[in-house]
C-alpha cells in the first residue's frame, strides 16, 4: 500500500520500540524505517529480532539495530539504554509495545500468570519509560535542560516536572501519579493540572473542566413579611 506520507518525513528520529521481534512492533518498525527514522527493537529472543531487523531494514539498510533486553529488570533495561545514548545517539522517541498475555477466563489465572502479565506491560513500560525520560531532561534539547534537576521526583508511578508560570519565572509542579492527578503549590502559587481547557466563542479560554456542569446560585428574594425563599 502506497502511503500519503513522505519518505523523509521522520529523517533524524531514533525510535525504540519494545517487544518489537513480532507483531504489531515489528509492523511500526517497518514503516517508521520507511519515512526515514532509525529504529531500535528491544526484546527477549535474539533471533527472532534479528529477522525483524532483516525485514524492517529493506528499504533502507542498517537503519535496524537490536538489543537483547528483559523490560521486568531495570538493571538491564537502563544499560540498554545508556548504551544507545552512547553508541548511537539519544532517541527522540519510545514505543512501549512489550506485552505478555494468557488467553484465559479471569477467575483461572494464579498470582504467579498475573505477575507474568504486570511486570511486563506495567512495570516495563516505567522502567523503560523512566530510563529514557532520565537521559532526555539531563541531554535533551535546550527547551528540555532548563529542567532543574532538582525538580525531578518519582512517586509511585507518577513524575513531577516544574512548569513556568509566566510570572516573574516562578515555577509550579503538576503531579501525575498511578492514583489520579494532584497538585502541589510552589512559590505560593495555586496551579491547575491537566490540559487546558476549550476556547470559548468569546476568544477566551474557560476555566471550567470538560464535561462537568456547574450549578449557578440563584439569588435570593425576600416574600411579604420579611421571609427569603
Amino acid at each position: 500500500m502506497t502511503s500519503p506520507y513522505a519518505d523523509s518525513l521522520l529523517a533524524g528520529k531514533r525510535i525504540l520500540i519494545t517487544g518489537g521481534g513480532t507483531g504489531l512492533g515489528r509492523g511500526v518498525a517497518q514503516h517508521l524505517v520507511q519515512h526515514g527514522a532509525d529504529v531500535h527493537l528491544w526484546g527477549r529472543r535474539l533471533g527472532v529480532l534479528e529477522v525483524a531487523a532483516e525485514e524492517a531494514s529493506g528499504s533502507r539498510p542498517g537503519s535496524v539495530h537490536v538489543h537483547v533486553v528483559d523490560v521486568r529488570q531495570f538493571d538491564r533495561v537502563d544499560a540498554a539504554m545508556e548504551t544507545i545514548w552512547r553508541e548511537h545517539g539519544p532517541l527522540t522517541g519510545v514505543v512501549n509495545n512489550a506485552a505478555a498475555n494468557f488467553i484465559a477466563r479471569t477467575e483461572s489465572l494464579s498470582p504467579r500468570a498475573f505477575e507474568a502479565v504486570t511486570s511486563t506491560v506495567m512495570n516495563g513500560s516505567f522502567h523503560t519509560t523512566l530510563a529514557a525520560g532520565r537521559r532526555w531532561i539531563a541531554e535533551g534539547p535546550a527547551w528540555q535542560r532548563r529542567l532543574d534537576a532538582d525538580h525531578l521526583g518519582v512517586d509511585g508511578f507518577g513524575v513531577r516536572r516544574p512548569v513556568g508560570d509566566g510570572q516573574g519565572g516562578r515555577a509550579r509542579h503538576d503531579h501525575v501519579s498511578g492514583s489520579g492527578v494532584g497538585q502541589a503549590r510552589h512559590s505560593r502559587q495555586r496551579t491547575r493540572a491537566g490540559p487546558d481547557p476549550p476556547p470559548t466563542t468569546h476568544g477566551r479560554r474557560s476555566t471550567r473542566p470538560t464535561g462537568v456542569r456547574w450549578a449557578r446560585r440563584r439569588p435570593t428574594r425576600s416574600r411579604p413579611g420579611g421571609r427569603a425563599r
